[in-house]
This record gives C-alpha cells, structure tokens and sequence, in this order.
C-alpha cells in the first residue's frame, strides 16, 4: 500500500478497496500497539426483494469474516470482541424514479426493539440506479448484535440489485 507525505497508507488508485485490510493498516500506522481487526465482509450474490414500508434486514454472503457471527437467514451480526467498530453498508437500488430509498444500522435483539443508529437516504430515479450508503462508528461489547437494513417507499416491491457488490457490508473494528 503506498504511503502520503505523512508517512499513513492509502490505497492504490489502481487497487480494488479492501477496507478492512485497508483500516487496519492505517490502525497501525496511527498506533503500533493496535490489536488485529476483526472484521467481516458481506455481500449480495442474488437480488434481495424489499417490500413498500417494510424495514428489512439485508441478508447477505459471508465472504471473509474474523471475530464477528453472522446468521445468514436473518443479517444478525454479532460482536464477539469489546471496541470500536467502523459499520459500512452500501445498497444500490433497481431503477424506478417513485419513492425514497434508506440504509440503516441498528444494534439490538430482536430486530423490532432494536436501537436506530443512524439513517441515510435518496431519493428515487428514473434516469438509472440509485446507491445508498450508510458508515456510523460505534463502541461494542461481546455479544451486540447488529443489522443493516433497508426501506422503500414506492408502493410495491422493490428489489436490491445483487450483482458485482453492488450491495453489500461490512464491520471492522478500528479500536480496542
């Protein structure tokens, strides 16, 4: 990974991101004593179909995963160590121009008493795709669980594109 002026690392423009790896380097470079990260990538391999005005949970693929359970028929990610945790969740929306689009984080069990974390939203578009992307930090204990999840407001289904990591997560830990 090449380094700024400052001596901290950052991807190559010609590198694919690998934000786990990524944040741990950049971890270390800031803190030497920095414990190894646990993290976990999730990704959409199918489109997922999310109804109007229903929160649902993005369900995704275990792609690479140290220090985080993941359920795969519900999204529930559970913490498995206490720190600070980096959440990024990025959904890219099929095309249809009605309605709004949101992203959120919550931690809790179950996921209906859960507590919102943070909420990010678009707006619909006829002219193409829409992507919405969610970070938040948070602190963690062992035994958090956590849920990305994803609402529409266009009055039928909408589905979540699956294909080429259009839709996906991922949970890292940045600090003990």
């Amino acid at each position: 990974m090449p380094l700024t002026t400052n001596g901290l690392p950052y991807p190559a423009d010609t590198a694919a991101p690998n934000v786990p790896a990524d944040i741990q380097a950049l971890a270390e470079a800031l803190d030497p004593q920095a414990a190894p990260t646990i993290w976990a990538h999730f990704q959409r391999t199918t489109n997922q179909t999310i109804q109007s005005s229903v929160l649902t949970p993005v369900v995704g693929t275990l792609l690479t995963a140290s220090g985080v359970g993941y359920n795969a028929s519900s999204g529930a990610m559970t913490i498995g160590t206490n720190g600070l945790y980096l959440l990024t969740g990025w959904i890219t929306w099929l095309v249809n121009a009605t309605g709004i689009r949101a992203a959120y984080w919550y931690r809790g069990n179950p996921v209906g008493s859960a507590a919102r974390l943070s909420r990010a939203m678009a707006a619909g578009s006829a002219a193409g795709q829409v992507t919405t992307t969610n970070t938040h930090v948070i602190r963690c204990v062992a035994g958090d669980v956590l849920w990305f999840q994803a609402y529409q407001t266009v009055g039928s289904p909408l589905d979540l594109d699956g294909t080429l990591q259009s839709t996906g997560f991922e949970v890292a830990r940045i600090s003990p």
